[in-house]
């Protein structure tokens, strides 16, 4: 019998609403390193919709929340649980 499982790494910081609420670590954050973690996200996000040209999976629920951090700050995108996968791009119309 075949099971699926999922398996995150270990993110040592936690989410990024965590990070940005504790004043200890928040202030860790330089305005360059904050920028670097908005682009890892974006580039995440880029490789989801991207990754299969025609056939993009869209995450639905990105927030700050939804950011783990490494223990060097770099992000990985979780909880993707209303994540939407669109298997004909061109053949389903999206809709808000």
């Amino acid at each position: 019998m075949l099971e699926l499982c999922l398996v995150y790494e270990f993110a040592p910081l936690g989410g990024l609403n965590d990070v940005l609420k504790d004043d200890v670590v928040a202030s860790q954050l330089s305005w360059q390193l904050r920028l670097e973690v908005a682009i890892g996200v974006a580039k995440g996000l880029c490789c989801m919709h991207d990754l299969i040209p025609g056939s993009p999976a869209f995450h639905r629920d990105v927030k700050s929340a939804n950011i783990a951090l490494m223990a060097d700050f770099t992000p990985k995108i979780i909880d993707c649980g209303l994540s939407k996968y669109v298997p004909d791009a061109g053949a389903v119309a999206m809709s808000n």
